[in-house]
């Protein structure tokens, strides 16, 4: 009997970078561990922030500019995580919205949930 040989998925609507993107599509942020963890740590302070400024009856474009302040800083948060690989955008190459591929299953080839995608 012949050894099954995988094809490269580059056309699968479910490929991406050699990650399968299958279970976020069919369930969008159901599993969290697929989730930027540098995103998640930004929506926290987020968060905080907006508590803070309610608290301080703080008016919202406030709270923007004393966020945007604080944008470089995030960025470095990125920059730091131990497998950032920058992108065409300076983002993480490996984000997809706000997910991280790298937390994805590994796309090992053509299989049952193959579907040809549009380029």
């Amino acid at each position: 009997m012949n050894n099954i040989i995988y094809l490269p998925a580059t056309d699968c609507i479910f490929y991406r970078e050699g990650f399968c993107l299958y279970e976020e599509i069919l369930n969008p942020g159901y599993f969290v561990e697929f989730r930027c963890k540098v995103l998640k740590k930004w929506e926290r302070e987020y968060e905080d922030l907006l508590d803070r400024a309610e608290i301080f009856h703080l008016d919202l474009k406030v709270v923007e500019r004393i966020w945007d302040k604080g944008n470089r800083d995030r960025l470095k948060d990125m920059y730091n995580c131990p497998t950032f690989k920058a992108g065409e955008d300076g983002l993480c190459f490996y984000l997809h919205g706000d997910i991280c591929l790298l937390t994805l299953p590994i796309c090992k080839g053509k299989c049952h949930l193959f579907t040809r995608g549009e380029k």
